[in-house]
């Protein structure tokens, strides 16, 4: 007993210096002075552990065990968002989580139902078909979509269905093509991936000198950084690098040596990497090339989208789609669009992005009335709040006769005006 007494007034001389140190000395020294034990508690309860889980390791700590503890949270959330709107994004986002918790017949039937509609007439959507179909392993289907892709859209080049291209060559026994496509994503993709699949085929092919120059290529390719950081870095280099190691060590024999050169290959037998993005593979190439584009595509935009987003869900644990939103002005006759609403609801706040109402319908309370039935569809979805920017040749008064209120402005923007961002809470 004296030892437990001894080590609870350490850890209460412990917890006064920290609470000194932290800016917390008024009231907490006291407590935990004249509570033995119980006032110790309370700081951990009250100060500590509210601290700890408001940081970056506490956070992802909490989100580690929470996914251990029910690892389809997030699937059953994007499944709930589908429910409540059918959207194209809503779907594809699902279809993602799909194929990284390994769903991939869901998967194959939602980006299947995609690309049958007008609006998923967009490649990305067939290569997320054929990433499903593969994860299935039916290689031949992922093929005929990846030639479908390539014939509606000949120009089309994203690494990531590349690979998948020349993974489906791979397991349909087309090694030869394989083989192809293979060295020709060895030096564009961001990752070893393509390299690393080349060496395996080669080895299996029972070109296994090829594949011991591939390893030690690899490795060559990682010294420059420094040995802790390439040792760990990503578990195929590191593979790559343990087989090379016997060709210029002298103390092996040449039969040792030949084993444990290809002793990579024969651990990482149906162990490579099944396409879990390019973002899982980024840290094993040294410096990314940086490419600007002046007339980018639609699907740059979405590949980038996909790594913030899922960044954004991971830090927040907060998943969340993003659901669009539409409230259309048409003519009665023509059905032609001529204004409404555009918007997309995120986090739980719709952010308003275009309102347009055409001069000749001005002063009818059709702007009031979009507005409003935004509001009442953000409340639907759960949202708190509604937010917006105007710019000072449009109408920000008409925001604020509404209960918008303005947070923020920035000046000459476009030059000779301003633009003023606006929001509102909902009741």
């Amino acid at each position: 007993m004296p030892a437990v007494g001894s080590l609870l007034f350490l850890l209460d001389i412990l917890l006064i210096v920290h609470a000194a140190k932290s800016g917390r000395f008024w009231p907490w020294a006291y407590v935990v002075l004249l509570l033995p034990g119980f006032g110790a508690a309370a700081y951990v309860l009250a100060e500590l552990l509210p601290a700890w889980r408001g940081s970056v390791s506490g956070q992802k700590t909490e989100r580690q065990i929470a996914k251990a503890l029910d690892p389809t949270k997030r699937y059953r959330a994007l499944k709930e968002a589908v429910e409540g709107a059918e959207t194209i994004a809503n779907r594809v986002a699902l279809a993602e989580e799909c194929l990284a918790i390994g769903k991939p017949d869901e998967a194959a039937s939602l980006f299947g139902g995609i690309v049958g509609e007008p609006h998923g007439d967009e490649p990305m959507f067939f290569a997320g078909k054929a990433r499903a179909e593969l994860a299935l392993g039916r290689p031949d289907e992922a093929l005929v979509t990846l030639d479908e892709l390539k014939r509606r859209w000949p120009h089309y080049n994203q690494a990531e269905a590349h690979l998948v291209y020349a993974r489906s060559l791979d397991e349909a026994g087309r090694a030869d093509q394989a083989e192809k496509e293979y060295r020709a994503l060895a030096n564009s993709y961001p990752g070893l991936e393509p390299t690393l699949r080349l060496a395996r085929l080669l080895k299996k092919d029972g070109r296994r000198t090829e594949a011991l120059s591939i390893a030690a290529e690899v490795v060559k390719r990682g010294r420059p950084e420094p040995p802790i950081r390439a040792q760990t870095k990503c578990p195929m280099a590191r593979r790559s690098q343990e087989a090379s190691e016997g060709l210029n060590d002298p103390r092996r024999t040449r039969s040792s040596s030949s084993k444990e050169r290809i002793h990579a290959y024969r651990e990482s037998e149906g162990k490579l990497p099944q396409n879990r993005g390019s973002d899982a593979l980024v840290a094993c190439r040294m410096t990314p090339d940086i490419v600007t584009l002046d007339r980018p595509l639609p699907e740059h935009r979405q590949a980038i989208f996909r790594l913030l987003d899922a960044f954004n869900d991971e830090r927040t644990g907060f998943p969340d789609p993003v659901s669009p939103l539409a409230i259309l002005l048409k003519e009665p006759e023509r059905e032609a669009i001529i204004g409404g609403l555009w918007g997309v609801s995120y986090w739980r706040w719709l952010f308003v992005d275009l309102l347009f109402v055409p001069a000749a319908h001005r002063g009818q309370g059709l702007g009031t009335t979009l507005l409003n039935e935004a509001e009442a569809k953000a409340r639907e979805r759960g949202c708190i709040g509604v937010w917006l920017l105007s710019f000072s040749f449009q109408a920000p008064q008409f925001y604020q006769r509404l209960g918008y209120r303005p947070f923020g402005t920035i000046e000459d923007y476009p030059p000779g005006h301003n633009c003023t961002y606006l929001f509102k809470r909902l009741g």
